[in-house]
């Protein structure tokens, strides 16, 4: 694949820390079939290759990831606060569209309208890097990526990439609360169907004691809730503070979701009543 080369353009240089800029341009006399001029911050071919390969996946520069993809990045070295570039990806904040407009044309990457046009572009990376064969990551670092990319709302065939590929369905954050969890937490309901279908465990709480159940009920999702109590989540089971799935409904005073969680239907409604009036 060629790139339209050379990459420097109207970006400002001063916005690039010294690594990046000395990487630019051995990247540009590569493409250019000039002999790279290196110095202490890159010094090598391959640091730049690989630097430029971070950056772009940090940036979502498709095209920028693809060029230094097709030169050999090796998609296994961390950016400078230890992330992989797979896990840039699915770290998907909201930036201001024209100054990463400005810096795109700078790397020859087409311009953008919104921040969902950068997510999408993130996400080609994440396809790159998954296909490539060439992925060697920690068990750790594994399921850090599964986590981010559920939160992030990525692509359902995505998230079966990265199971595939050995992230644990059972992955976990600092608190104890499971991908599926978290995809119910953050409303990613199509990857909490997803990890149902391929053998979530249901019955599971975090340090609070807090079950995926809990977090439907909380949410008001009777959808997940029917899920999960069909594949066993548990009614009875009760959080660290003595409160069932039941009582989280209430307390968004759900009163159909409420009664599908009761065990006891007429004392609970009385203990609905009794939390509604609160």
């Amino acid at each position: 694949m060629a790139l339209s080369m050379p990459l420097v353009a109207t970006f400002p240089e001063q916005n690039l820390p010294e690594n990046l800029r000395t990487a630019r341009a051995i990247i540009d006399d590569i493409s250019l079939g000039k002999q790279p001029q290196f110095n202490a911050s890159v010094k090598s071919t391959t640091d730049a290759i690989n630097m430029i390969f971070i950056y772009a996946a940090q940036k979502g520069f498709d095209k920028l990831a693809r060029f230094t993809f097709i030169l050999g990045a090796d998609l296994n070295i961390p950016d400078e606060n230890g992330r992989s570039a797979l896990l840039n990806t699915f770290l998907c904040e909201k930036v201001n569209i024209r100054d990463w407009n400005s810096e795109a044309v700078a790397f020859n990457q087409d311009i953008v309208l919104s921040n969902e046009e950068i997510r999408e572009r993130k996400y080609a990376i994440a396809k790159i890097i998954l296909s490539s064969g060439r992925l060697q990551l920690e068990e750790r670092e594994k399921n850090q990526i599964l986590l981010a990319a559920i939160e992030a709302f990525a692509p359902l065939v995505t998230i079966n990439n990265l199971l595939d590929i050995g992230c644990s369905i059972e992955a976990s954050e600092s608190e104890g609360s499971t991908a599926l969890m978290l995809a119910i937490r953050s409303g990613n309901r199509n990857a909490a169907r997803l990890l149902l279908n391929r053998g979530a465990l249901v019955e599971v709480q975090n340090k609070y004691g807090i079950t995926p159940l809990m977090l439907a009920a909380q949410r008001g999702d009777q959808e997940l809730v029917l899920l999960l109590l069909n594949d066993g989540a548990q009614r009875s089971t009760q959080d660290r503070f003595g409160k069932s799935a039941a009582h989280y409904a209430a307390r968004i005073g759900d009163l159909k979701l409420f009664t599908l969680l009761s065990e006891h239907p007429l004392f609970e409604r009385i203990i609905l009543r009794l939390a509604l009036c609160a």
